[in-house]
């Protein structure tokens, strides 16, 4: 079976969370749950894990200009959403 591509076979994820208060930003490990713990997935999930992180812009959205897309609008995602204008891909969902 193929290795998680989110815990890299780790089993377990590192979580930066920041707060607005002290101390500003905090690791926390996390059991993984793309691969519930077990550090592999199938191969129907490795095709959904890279179908979801292909929805999601990575050009760092240069011109900062978005579009809305309601709910329903869209045939890949059915909550509403905003797209980058850059790349037409998705900068925030809900």
């Amino acid at each position: 079976m193929p290795v998680c591509p989110k815990c890299h076979g780790k089993k377990t994820l590192t979580i930066t969370v920041n707060t607005p208060t002290e101390p500003l930003q905090e690791t926390v490990e996390l059991s993984c749950v793309w691969c519930d713990k077990t550090g592999e997935v199938t191969e129907q999930q490795l095709a959904s894990i890279e179908g979801e992180d292909a929805m999601w812009c990575r050009c760092g959205n240069p011109s900062g200009d978005v579009r809305y897309v309601a709910d329903g609008e869209s045939v890949a995602i059915s909550k509403h959403h905003w797209c980058c204008v850059d790349c037409d891909k998705i900068v925030q969902i809900g």
